[in-house]
Order: C-alpha cells, then structure tokens, then sequence
C-alpha cells in the first residue's frame, strides 16, 4: 500500500463572547488535580470552543488567456502567420490549375512573394480555398489580407471558421468587403473564439481573365497599438523597377518589373516602460530586416497605407530620458515590399 502525505490548512475564527461553564463545583478534594493547582475550596470553570470547516480537494489545473486593448482604428501589424500551419502545406482548393512545374499550387498562398499564386482552372470562376492551420487549439483571426488578386468588383469574399475540417457545423461567417489588388478584414471586436479550419468561398461571374487568382492570403493575432500611435505624417509611395538597355539615342528601352510599395512612420515620445514601445522591440528583435510582416496604419481604410513587407533597416532609438519611470522614445521605421 502507498501513502501520500499531502500538507492541509484550515482557518478559523474564535469569539471573545465564549459561555463559562464550571466544570467541577465541589471545589477541594472532589476536583482532580486537586489542591496542588488549583486554589482551596473554589471551583474552577471550563470554556467549550468550538470551529467549522469545509473540507476542499485539491486538483492542479491548466489554463491559458490572453489579454488585449483592442481597437480597430490604431496601427496594427501582424507579424506571426498561423494561416500557414506547422508543415507549410496546409492548403486545398476545389480547383487547380495543371501545369508541369506545378507552379500554381494552392500553398503558393503561403509564400512572401505575392507574384507566385495559386489560380483555379480556366473558366472556373468560384472555388473554396480552405486552410488547416493544424494547430489544434485553433487560430484567432482578427487581421486577414487576401494579396495581388485579379477579382473584379462584382465578387463576392466569404470567410468561414469551424473546428469541424469538413464545416458541419461554420460558427464564424463573414462577407468581406471587395478592394481591388488587396483586401483586407479587420475584426470589429477582439475574436473570442478560435477556430483551427478557415475557408474562403470565391466567386467571381465578371472575371475578365476567365479564372481566379490570389498571391498570398495570410491572417492571425495583429499586434495592436493603444492610446499612443505615430504622427501624422506619413510617407507612402511605389518604387517602379525596370530592366534598361540603353541606345545610341541617348535614351533606353526599359522593361518594367513591376511597382512596390514603401512606407516610413515616425513615433515620438513613445513611453519605454509601456506596451507599445516593448512590442516594436520585440518586433525589431523578431521579425529584424528578414521577416515580412503586414503593417496597416489606419485599419478603417486598410488599403491607402497597407505594406507587406521588410524593415529596410532596424531604427536608431533616440530617447529621452527623465527617469527610470520618465523615459520616451523617438524612432522611425521604413518598411520596403520589395526587399
């Protein structure tokens, strides 16, 4: 047989207003021990206490939360993609185009290069596109981008999440608003639920090109700025690159390459010993000038800002030191698609 010794605690609580009661009246010689403690001929008295408890059984218990300030209206990068599971090959279509280098497999939606795609078959023009992030504890979307699509205006977008791999039962449904090249959902409160398959129905009548395409489709937990942001001049544009060969004209015949977008963000007075300023050292520590990570400025118009792209450079900090509980922080970020 085993025994177990475990350590068991109680606590209780004693009045002052105790009853007296005597215990033994005859006093001298009828009381035990007698004389030798107790004085000659007076009794002496008892006092009864008395306590409750409520046994408890003890058990170890695992559990997991996270905690958030979430918005929708604040700077919001996403940095960690469990859109593409653990093995990188957790994609399927109900459509594939064939083709010998199978260069437009359905996991080409997990690669950084928006330029290699997954496209359906010609004149299919809808598809279902479903994710296995295989994680089983399941995935909580708040920021999804859907890449260098062709669709056109008159298609529709729905993201589906479920537990069940075949969408018995699809807790999560959302329509997605179209914008053309890009598109973007932002949840509008912080997801409680998460779900490990999540699925998008395409459809799209009007396709000029007679197929589907999509680059890249990436979505997860965003880091999300609060209360503090950058300032308000932002610098966006495209970097157009091209191959040149020069004449004797005194000119070139260029061929384009394609245009990628760049954006800066400066941030001033940051405060060191709050969240934001730990997570953009975390992200500089992460991701440094090899990861791509999305970065959406204004995630109410999600397209005017939005990058997917590489850190140019890991900033310089410039900080403004008051005390170790008054310390701000300017710093600058360039973040280049083209990398």
């Amino acid at each position: 047989m085993t025994t177990v010794e475990q350590e068991k605690g109680i606590s209780f609580k004693s009045s002052k207003s105790l009853p007296h009661l005597i215990c033994y009246g005859d006093g001298y010689l009828n009381d035990e021990p007698y004389l030798s403690l107790y004085p000659y001929l007076q009794p002496f008295f008892c006092v009864p206490v008395g306590f409750q408890f409520q046994a408890i059984q003890e058990n170890a218990k695992a559990f997991q939360f996270r905690s958030a300030l979430y918005n929708t209206t604040n700077l919001r990068i996403l940095i960690d993609f469990p859109s593409r599971g653990v093995t990188g090959e957790n994609w399927t279509s109900t459509s594939t185009e064939t083709s010998a280098s199978n260069s437009f497999s359905v996991n080409n939606l997990n690669t950084d290069i928006v330029e290699q795609y997954w496209r359906s078959a010609e004149g299919v023009l809808s598809a279902t596109l479903t994710c296995d992030t295989e994680l089983v504890q399941g995935v909580y979307l708040d920021t999804l981008a859907i890449l260098n699509h062709n669709l056109s205006g008159s298609a529709t977008v729905e993201l589906q999440g479920s537990n069940d791999s075949g969408f018995a039962t699809i807790p999560f449904s959302q329509e997605l608003t179209y914008e053309q090249t890009n598109m973007y959902y932002i949840a509008s409160t912080l997801p409680i639920s998460s779900y490990r398959y999540w699925r998008l129905n395409v459809a799209d009548a009007g396709s000029a090109d007679n197929y589907l395409r999509i680059g890249t489709i990436i979505f997860g937990s965003a880091l999300v700025f609060s209360n503090e942001s950058f300032v308000d001049r932002v610098k966006f544009g495209q970097k157009q690159f091209v191959d040149k060969v020069y004449t004797e004209g005194f000119t070139n015949v260029s061929n384009d390459r394609g245009k990628k977008k760049y954006l800066n963000l400066d941030f001033k007075n940051l405060s060191y010993g709050k969240i934001n300023f730990q997570n953009m050292r975390e992200l500089f520590d992460y991701a440094g000038i090899t990861l791509k990570c999305l970065y959406i400025p204004v995630p109410t118009q999600a397209s005017r800002f939005a990058v997917f792209g590489k850190l140019s450079d890991i900033p310089a900090e410039e900080h403004n030191y008051k005390g170790a509980d008054a310390d701000y922080v300017d710093f600058a970020i360039e973040v280049d698609e083209s990398l």
